[in-house]
């Protein structure tokens, strides 16, 4: 409910007992003086399945700037149920990379043979259901069963009918166990993913090897080269000084012999780098690939720990049966009707006999 129509109605004097949205608490931290969590509800082996404490919590008010509306609260932490943990704070030497193991070594990813591991589970806590009051005391336990027996505690006609009759019982069904088609539908898409990306990886890491060897291969020709030209235009000068060639054209001639094989080294040097970067470019792309993979195994741990038992139900010979109970109780409620509105004309016709002059019968 919205902040200023509670705080009105706790004005009024009454109390409200409701929850809170999602979007208005970030965790633990968000309320003030939380008791202690004692068990809630227990499951058959007696596991404590959910707990509740009691808290404080202040809802601002938005028409109201600077004041707040206190409310109580019953804090249930569901055991059962974990959500990820985007406060917990990092380690010291800052966020673990990718492909860094518990013991501090890296992942191996590089190598041909190397196989994807799932990444580690992010961190989780219990999800939080915050149950509020408008009440200035409240009793956790308590305010928590209030609440959760909100729908069953709700009036049904029929059922009231159904019940003095003797016939508000389920007839049965058929349960066969089934396919989670949800996350079946999930686990092949990520699948098929998986498979594609590995294909991937395999294909940009021989693409990098490749293109590795090539640029050792066209850095050793260009230092060759270089090295030969270079010897040539050496002899060439010296060629030049023994025979008294005048300064400046020796100079000249030696500046344009140079200037010829420069641009020849660089010819060697753009394939060189040429190759650098697609080596350097199929590298990104094998550890992109590589970093999906153990995402997506992941991910498939995540729908294997999130799927559920699903059955198939076979109800139809209880629901026919409900049609009937239902039709019963529309027929019971037509024949109080109808005996009502006998009962009230023999009235109003009795009532005309004793005073014959009256327009109206009185009640």
């Amino acid at each position: 409910m919205a902040a200023e129509f509670l705080a009105t109605l706790a004005n009024e004097g009454r109390t409200v007992v409701t929850v809170l949205r999602t979007d208005q608490y970030s965790g633990l931290e968000s309320f003030r003086e939380v008791g202690e969590f004692v068990p809630l509800r227990v499951d058959r082996q007696g596991k404590v399945t959910r707990e509740v404490a009691l808290a404080r919590f202040s809802l601002l008010l938005p028409e109201h700037p600077g004041q707040e509306l206190d409310l109580r609260v019953a804090l249930i932490r569901d055991l059962c149920r974990q959500v990820p943990d985007d406060k917990r704070p990092e380690d010291e030497d800052g966020p673990r990379k990718w492909d860094e193991k518990p013991d501090g070594t890296h992942e191996y990813w590089l190598d041909a043979s190397w196989q994807a591991t799932p990444l580690p589970a992010k961190p989780t806590v219990p999800k939080l259901i915050p149950i509020v009051t408008t009440a200035a005391e409240a009793n956790a336990v308590e305010l928590a069963h209030t609440y959760i027996r909100r729908w069953p505690a709700q009036e049904n006609a029929i059922r009231d009918w159904l019940i003095p009759l003797g016939i508000d019982v389920n007839h049965g069904y058929s349960k066969t166990p089934v396919i989670n088609s949800e996350i079946a539908r999930k686990q092949e898409a990520l699948q098929r993913r998986l498979e594609n990306v590995q294909r991937w990886a395999d294909g940009a890491r021989k693409r990098m090897y490749k293109a590795g060897k090539l640029h050792n291969k066209r850095s050793q020709l260009t230092k060759e080269r270089a090295t030969e030209l270079y010897r040539v235009l050496n002899d060439h000068q010296m060629e030049l000084e023994l025979q008294d060639v005048d300064r400046y054209l020796l100079r000249k001639t030696i500046r344009e012999e140079k200037a010829v094989a420069d641009a020849e080294i660089e010819e060697y040097q753009q394939r060189e780098w040429k190759a650098y970067h697609t080596s350097n470019r199929e590298f990104a792309k094998c550890e992109k690939y590589c970093r999906e993979q153990r995402e997506l195994l992941r991910a498939l741990e995540n729908l294997v720990q999130q799927g559920r038992e699903m059955y198939e139900l076979d109800n139809r010979k209880d629901q026919i049966m409900t049609v009937c109970k239902v039709a019963l109780a529309n027929l019971g409620m037509w024949c109080r009707f109808q005996r009502k509105r006998e009962m009230s004309k023999d009235f109003n016709a009795s009532a005309k006999k004793v005073h014959p002059g009256s327009t109206k019968s009185s009640t």
